[in-house]
């Protein structure tokens, strides 16, 4: 199903290492669809100048100068000799060559570059074969047992991509387009003798990315703000649809590649759940037990606990995300791994024991997390009240969010 075409060209007349050439061309594309987050406020970098401090935005040369300096564990690797088992299977997984050619049922797309690794799979970039389109195309490899044939059916219904590809669907069919537009347009599927594949629009830098290799420090507090917003409406666009994310955190965020647009992305749907009926649309009931899903660093207390989660819990999830967007030293447990550590430091946080966070932190935050606490399983969280409570917040912290430049 996928055969290898002749690999375009790779010397570079740099001399750069491969990966640094790597990273410094994806960001140079992906340029144009940052430029409006990082020219109008939306990423900016902090820089004291004796007791004053300002916001500064950052401009094309700086995103590709830092290109060039991002060192692998300033990029999210693990230290040497802390692998964990998603990490390994990342590492042996095999990956496809430039040139290499993918097919579904009605289209061929030609791999130009890996751009994205996960625990269940690769992301690449990917041409159309007809259009010239490009697009990105996730891959999940199929389990090989001995040289049993792969029965086409189970390889369609089983897989964290399968989820995703359910989910993507759903999404894409809401009719509203303001409910519609945080969500990524899914284009094709298929699946070949080693991997499911699907191919959806390309997006820009995530959350992470921008933070980690535009910036390299936390951002600002407009920043931040107009982030918190854009994540909470993609969350209850989800909701909306009928879903639970259950691993909210900044890779799952992407800015969009259209310079016209503000929007921010929610991304990878691979641990997602539908908590609603199919038929009655009514809140599925909780089970009694549930495996940890998500991410520990952002994980909400209930995962902790092997509980059902709820609307409730992507919500705490996001709450943990935005208190590390505004300052990345908020979450006191961001370098611990052990789960029943982190729990009691989240419980800590949510019973305002950690006072340092509201230096940086809207106190308007402290209702947030007190409604949000207090719901139950079956709990719609309010989203207007919340995004009503961080625009107040901002509005009595002085955060101008409208400026393009702007002191913090």
């Amino acid at each position: 199903m996928h055969a290898k075409a002749p690999p375009p060209s790779t010397t570079s007349r740099t001399g750069a290492p491969v990966a640094i050439r790597k990273q410094r061309k994806t960001l140079r594309s992906d340029y144009e669809g940052v430029k409006p987050i990082v020219m109008g406020g939306m990423v900016a970098q902090k820089k004291r100048t004796g007791t004053r401090r300002s916001c500064v935005s950052i401009g094309k040369d700086d995103v590709l100068k830092r290109a060039t300096i991002v060192k692998p564990n300033e990029a999210g690797s693990p230290a040497p000799g802390k692998l964990g088992a998603a990490a390994k299977r990342r590492n042996q997984r095999p990956k496809l060559d430039a040139g290499t050619i993918v097919n579904s049922e009605s289209h061929a797309y030609y791999i130009i570059d890996l751009i994205g690794a996960g625990g269940f799979g690769d992301v690449y970039k990917v041409e159309q074969n007809v259009t010239k389109e490009i697009y990105a195309l996730k891959t999940e490899q199929i389990p090989q047992k001995g040289n049993m044939p792969q029965d086409r059916l189970k390889v369609e219904l089983c897989g964290a991509l399968q989820i995703e590809t359910t989910v993507m669907s759903a999404c894409n069919k809401v009719t509203d387009p303001e409910k519609r537009r945080h969500f990524v347009r899914m284009v094709d599927k298929g699946f070949t003798d080693k991997f499911k594949f699907l191919v959806m629009d390309l997006v820009g830098p995530s959350i992470d990315d921008l933070r980690r290799h535009v910036l390299g420090t936390d951002f600002s507090r407009a920043t931040a703000t107009k982030l918190s917003i854009e994540t909470l409406q993609g969350i209850a666009c989800l909701h909306h649809a009928g879903f639970l994310h259950r691993d909210i955190k900044p890779q799952n965020f992407a800015c969009s590649r259209d310079p016209n647009s503000p929007t921010i992305y929610i991304l990878d749907f691979g641990i997602a759940r539908q908590y609603t009926n199919r038929n009655s649309k009514e809140v599925r009931p909780a089970r009694d037990y549930v495996k940890f899903l998500g991410t520990i660093r952002y994980a909400s207390r209930s995962a902790h606990r092997s509980k059902e989660q709820s609307r409730k819990d992507d919500v705490e999830q996001w709450i943990f995300l935005t208190a590390e967007m505004y300052d990345i030293g908020n979450l006191s447990w961001r370098k611990n791994n052990d789960r029943g550590a982190v729990l009691l430091e989240k419980e800590k946080f949510f019973q305002f024991k950690s006072p340092h966070i509201w230096t940086s932190m809207p106190a308007t935050f402290k209702q947030i997390m007190k409604t949000t606490d207090a719901m139950g399983y079956e709990t719609e969280p309010d989203y207007p009240a919340i995004q009503a409570l961080i625009e107040l917040g901002a509005r009595e912290s002085k955060y101008d969010t409208t400026l393009p430049q702007y002191d913090d």
